[in-house]
Order: C-alpha cells, then sequence, then structure tokens
C-alpha cells in the first residue's frame, strides 16, 4: 500500500454519519430531552440525516423506545418553557423618546409580547401532541338519562334475544313492561 493510500484510509470519514451508533442515539435522545427539534439537531454535520435517524428507528427497536421516552421528557422541557417564557417580561417594554432623545415613558413593545405567546402556544401544543395525556386537552363523558336524571335501567329476565329486542323496544316507547 502505497503512503497516500494509507493516509488516505487513517482520516476520519467524510461526510453525516450513515451506520448506526449507539454514541450518536444516545446524544440524539439527550439533546430531544433538552428541548432541542430534530431538525435542529440534524442540521449538524456531525449528526445523520432525519431520514438516517428515522432508518435507525426503524431498524433499532431500544433506539426506537429510547427517543419515544426521549421526545415524552421533551414534552416536558416545553411544559417548563412555556412557564419559562410566559414568566419573563425582559422586553415586554419599550423606552419612547422625545425629538431630544430624551426618555419620556415606557410602551408596550406588542411585537415582542405577540412572539411570546406564539412561543408559549407552540410548545403547549407540541408538548399536548407528545404527551397527550398529560398535557393534553381533558374531556369529561357525563351519562344521564332524561332532563338530565339518572339513565334508565331494565332488568331483563329472558335469555330470549327475541323476548329482550321486544322488551327493549317497549322500553323506548316508554311503556315499563320489561
Amino acid at each position: 500500500m502505497s503512503d497516500s493510500q494509507t493516509a488516505a484510509s487513517d482520516r476520519a470519514p467524510v461526510g453525516r454519519p450513515t451506520d448506526y451508533s449507539l454514541e450518536i442515539s444516545k446524544a440524539i435522545c439527550l439533546r430531544l430531552m433538552g428541548g432541542e427539534s430534530l431538525n435542529s439537531i440534524c442540521r449538524h454535520s456531525d449528526m445523520p440525516c432525519k431520514t438516517t435517524v428515522y432508518e435507525w428507528l426503524q431498524e433499532h427497536t431500544e433506539f426506537a423506545d429510547k427517543y419515544r421516552t426521549s421526545r415524552e421528557y421533551q414534552a416536558d422541557t416545553y411544559a417548563d418553557e412555556s412557564v419559562d417564557i410566559a414568566d419573563d417580561g425582559t422586553n415586554d417594554y419599550v423606552e419612547r423618546k422625545n425629538a431630544e432623545g430624551e426618555v419620556t415613558g415606557y410602551v408596550a413593545d406588542q411585537e415582542h409580547i405577540q412572539r411570546s405567546r406564539l412561543r408559549v402556544e407552540t410548545r403547549k401544543w407540541a408538548a399536548a401532541v407528545m404527551r397527550p395525556r398529560k398535557y393534553g386537552p381533558k374531556s369529561e363523558l357525563a351519562v344521564t338519562g332524561a332532563n338530565g336524571g339518572p339513565v334508565a335501567t331494565v332488568g331483563l329476565t329472558t335469555t330470549d334475544p327475541v323476548a329482550a329486542a321486544a322488551a327493549y323496544q317497549e322500553m323506548l316507547r316508554g311503556g315499563n313492561d320489561a
């Protein structure tokens, strides 16, 4: 082997990683848990492209399990960040100056306030999608009978399906011969 071939084989590989690596998969999961998006992670030259990550998820169940858990923790991070953003009033007000450049007061910076609102809402939405049981909308189902009263029940003493259907139809008509 010539010196140039030896030198070429000793160099680090050029380009993005494509072979599965436990070290890279752990780095991806840690960065996700920290709130970084997969798009952002995969923009770095030392990380695989998104399609490679998706292939790894299909081919490596241990990575898929850790990735899923990382996304759940990412939802928690987004919820925490939402509170931090909402509590941070920095730059919500800008100085109002007169013609001489003297500060005459402060005025709300609506653009900054709206951007903060968007950041909070986006994180709330993402957290709800990633962890719907914890952060998603809550719904309740109340079962009541007529006029909000108790649910009417019918006790049948027959195992004959035709007789049971007839008793049910009678109950629906308002009779109580069941």
